[in-house]
C-alpha cells in the first residue's frame, strides 16, 4: 500500500523572500510531499531581491483543495498583499478552527495575526514585526511549535524550518533521511 503524498500551499506574492519560499518548497519536495504554489495577483512574481519565481497556480483556484499544510513565506511587500487578500483569511480561519497545521516564517506571523489565529499562542517571527504582533507570546527560538501552529524567525532559519516541517508531515525518519541529503 503507498501513502498518499501530503499536500502543501504556499500562498506568495511580488516580494516573497526567496529563500523562505525555495527553502520550503525544496526541501518539503525532497522529503515527497506534493507542494503548489498560488499566487496571489500574477503568477509571474519578482521576490524581494529581484529574483523572479514562477506561482503554480493562482489562490482563488486552490481555495476549496485539501491541504495537509499552509506556509506563509515573508517578504514585507508579499506579507502585505497576503493580509490584504480575504479568501486567505477565510482559508486560514478554517484550517485553525479544524486544527489543521499552518505555518508561517519571518513576517508571515502578521497574516496569521489578521486571521485571528495568534491568541494565546507561542509564535517566533523576525524581529522587525515583533512591535506589530504586540501582545503575542514570542519566543525567541528559531522555530516555534504550538499545537497546529509552527513559526519560524526568517531567512537564516528557513532550512530548519523546512525540516521541522518535514518532521510533522512524514516523521523523524524521512526528516532525517533530508537532512542528510542536504547536509544540514
Amino acid at each position: 500500500m503507498t501513502l498518499r503524498a501530503k499536500r502543501v500551499l504556499v500562498p506568495m506574492a511580488r516580494g516573497v523572500e526567496e529563500i523562505e519560499a525555495v527553502a520550503v518548497i525544496d526541501i518539503l519536495m525532497r522529503a515527497g510531499c506534493h507542494v503548489v504554489t498560488a499566487s496571489v495577483g500574477d503568477t509571474h512574481i519578482t521576490g524581494s531581491h529581484g529574483i523572479r519565481l514562477g506561482a503554480d497556480r493562482r489562490l482563488t483556484e486552490v481555495l476549496q483543495e485539501s491541504w495537509d499544510l499552509v506556509v506563509i513565506p515573508g517578504g514585507m511587500e508579499n506579507v502585505k498583499i497576503l493580509r490584504a487578500d480575504p479568501d486567505l483569511r477565510a482559508l486560514l480561519r478554517e484550517r485553525a478552527a479544524q486544527h489543521h497545521d499552518v505555518a508561517a516564517i519571518c513576517a508571515g506571523p502578521l497574516v496569521l495575526l489578521d486571521a485571528g489565529l495568534l491568541k494565546d499562542r507561542r509564535i517566533t517571527c523576525h524581529a522587525a514585526v515583533e512591535e506589530e504582533l504586540g501582545g503575542v507570546r514570542i519566543v525567541q527560538l528559531p522555530v516555534v511549535e504550538d499545537g497546529s501552529l509552527i513559526t519560524s524567525r526568517g531567512p537564516g532559519t528557513a532550512v530548519e524550518f523546512a525540516l521541522r516541517l518535514v518532521r510533522r508531515l512524514a516523521g523523524p525518519m524521512v526528516e532525517e533521511e533530508v537532512r542528510r541529503q542536504i547536509h544540514a
